[in-house]
């Protein structure tokens, strides 16, 4: 795997994860 492959896969899953984020009013927003 090479490295734009390895920061596109990992900005997939950042961005995925932000999404359940806001969906479920957990993680980084669960302070508010």
């Amino acid at each position: 795997m090479g490295m734009v492959e390895s920061v596109h896969l990992a900005l997939f899953h950042w961005v995925l994860n932000d999404v359940f984020a806001r969906i479920n009013h957990e993680g980084r927003y669960s302070g508010n």
